[in-house]
């Protein structure tokens, strides 16, 4: 088998035509597909073949053909791709079996199409078009969704004419000349402002990563936006919001919150979201995205052995033109997030909750019987979702926070991310007092990287973007001598 897996080289039509021959009396095994894809590429009149043999099938628990198989990208890449068809659809392995080599056949040309063009002439807005759209799309996410309204809608428009070859930094310049010195509406404030830095980053990113691709399948030596310096286009006085997007609560306010929400008898699987949310610090896409059976682990062995975690591997998101769909985390990272017996508590709750809810609907009478699950993933079953089982929208969670904090008095109007950002800010003040009160010599960037972990973040962004400082903690930096033994 491994000669069918090396790179095939033939210097003659003749021999090329024998291989393809050879290749089609192949005896194949039922379960095992040996996939007949072939990409031809031409090197001073050689043609190199390449196939890959890595396609199986197998039957799922919810009765449907599951028929995966991994294509090969132009940049050397590879990728698994999965596709399902209904048993009632195709009845036996064989029949299925020569649909999923049909998809595998028309998948393998869309991605090879993508990067159709002449390098030589190709401007920005082909290679948008013909190569970076359609690889991008094949697994939107938010950012994708981002960076194709910022190309599509501002860079396109001024520099797609240019040829790839001809972009010059002089003319990446240029641009962010103009755009950094229009005013736009702030969607805080509602006030007309030069566009922040964090936008013009925006702007970079989404024009590097279109340039990168270029570069990848050789259009371009080089990208010239690495060395764009966005900190030089920054104009004007940068409005302050008076609605803090970024903060914490104190522990003393903490303790208020989840004490209200324990006697929140209004929605209790949303007090529940909140409570978890701020004891785990988990992003309110995860929190939608927890699976019962596939990311919750209580084991029987106690808390002792820290061996209580929630296994973060994906998340609910919208997508242009897919809407809710589940995909990987914001920044594609899988973590554990390790937690107390408090946070085990509130998931035995929402369990309990969720187990009643779902046996209510499934034992009803069959003519008044709802279905239970989600039509886009008939395995999902989340913690948290609608009575039928069905995902919540993060985007409604933050709606439904904003209307719920405005009726709690004497807590400031904070955004749900501040959940988040109070754990991580709490929990390295409680990580540094417990090292302290038992005087172990634990390493401070340990305790961070801990933390970060759990966050799914590097130190240098948990740092920067989610540690607030409280004036009840720098006050007692005046009661410490850092010099004294």
């Amino acid at each position: 088998m491994h000669f069918f897996q090396n790179l095939c080289c033939c210097t003659h039509l003749q021999s090329l035509l024998k291989f393809l021959f050879a290749l089609k009396h192949l005896q194949i095994n039922s379960h095992v597909i040996l996939s007949q894809i072939y990409y031809f590429q031409f090197y001073g009149g050689i043609i190199f073949l390449r196939s890959d043999y890595m396609a199986s099938i197998s039957m799922a628990k919810n009765n449907t053909w599951v028929y995966q198989e991994i294509f090969n990208y132009p940049d050397g890449s590879t990728k698994r791709h999965t596709k399902r068809f209904n048993k009632k659809e195709f009845k036996t392995e064989k029949s299925a079996t020569k649909q999923g080599e049909i998809w595998a056949k028309e998948k393998q040309h869309e991605i090879n199409t993508g990067y159709a063009g002449n390098e030589q002439s190709a401007t920005l807005m082909d290679f948008y078009t013909n190569g970076w759209y359609p690889l991008k799309t094949q697994n939107k996410t938010q950012t994708t969704d981002r960076y194709i309204s910022t190309l599509e809608n501002q860079i396109l428009p001024e520099l797609g004419d240019i040829s790839l070859d001809g972009l010059t930094l002089k003319q990446i310049n240029a641009y962010f000349t103009k755009i950094s010195t229009t005013k736009i509406k702030n969607l805080n404030t509602k006030i007309l402002d030069y566009p922040s830095e964090s936008a013009l980053e925006n702007h970079k990113k989404a024009l590097s990563n279109l340039l990168t691709l270029a570069k990848n399948y050789q259009y371009i030596q080089y990208n010239p936006v690495k060395e764009l310096k966005v900190k030089d286009f920054v104009k004007g006085t940068k409005i302050v919001q008076k609605n803090i997007t970024r903060n914490s609560y104190t522990k003393q306010q903490a303790n208020f919150l989840l004490d209200y929400l324990q006697k929140y008898e209004e929605d209790k699987q949303f007090a529940r979201m909140m409570e978890l949310m701020l004891l785990t610090g988990l992003r309110p896409q995860e929190l939608c995205g927890l699976d019962i059976n596939k990311s919750i682990f209580l084991s029987e062995d106690s808390q002792d052995n820290n061996l209580y975690h929630l296994f973060i591997f994906q998340a609910i998101k919208k997508v242009k033109d897919n809407g809710t769909v589940l995909g990987t985390t914001k920044n594609e990272k899988i973590r554990n997030v390790y937690f107390s017996q408090r946070v085990y508590d509130i998931i035995l709750e929402q369990l309990i909750f969720k187990e009643n809810e779902k046996n209510r609907i499934l034992n009803q009478p069959k003519r008044n019987r709802r279905q239970f699950g989600w039509e886009k993933d008939e395995e999902a079953y989340f913690l948290f979702s609608h009575s039928g089982g069905k995902p919540y929208q993060p985007q409604r969670i933050g709606k439904k926070w904003t209307a719920f904090i405005q009726k709690i008095p004497n807590l400031p109007q904070y955004q749900l991310y501040s959940l988040r950002h109070t754990y991580a800010t709490l929990m390295l003040y409680a990580m540094n007092q417990s090292n302290n009160s038992t005087n172990k010599n634990t390493n401070y960037g340990a305790t961070l990287q801990a933390i970060a972990d759990s966050l799914g973040h590097t130190i240098d962004v948990f740092i920067k973007y989610y540690v607030h400082p409280q004036q009840e903690f720098q006050k007692k930096l005046a009661h410490i001598d850092f010099l004294k033994n």
